[in-house]
């Protein structure tokens, strides 16, 4: 539990430093969230879309393209 605390301090220390301002629980709240997660994993993962199943991930391509084009967006409930 000490790690995490001093990782939340080490974050607000990077955000001070930034001139960024965020409520005192955000930094120990982010700190912990990452000691979930392997470093690794979300850094290879970002915008990949591996969240997401496929059918899902076309879906949601479709419905972007549409509401582009001024269309209106249609919902599809897709079934596991």
């Amino acid at each position: 539990m000490r790690a995490l605390r001093r990782q939340g301090d080490k974050i607000s220390a990077v955000l001070k430093a930034a001139g960024v301002s965020v409520e005192p629980y955000w930094p120990g709240l982010f700190a912990k969230t990452l000691a979930a997660q392997k470093l690794d994993d979300l850094i290879t993962n970002i915008g990949s879309g591996a969240c997401l199943p496929p059918e899902h991930v076309a879906t949601a391509r479709r419905e972007r393209r549409g509401a582009a084009a001024g269309a209106p967006a249609r919902l599809k409930v897709v079934k596991p």
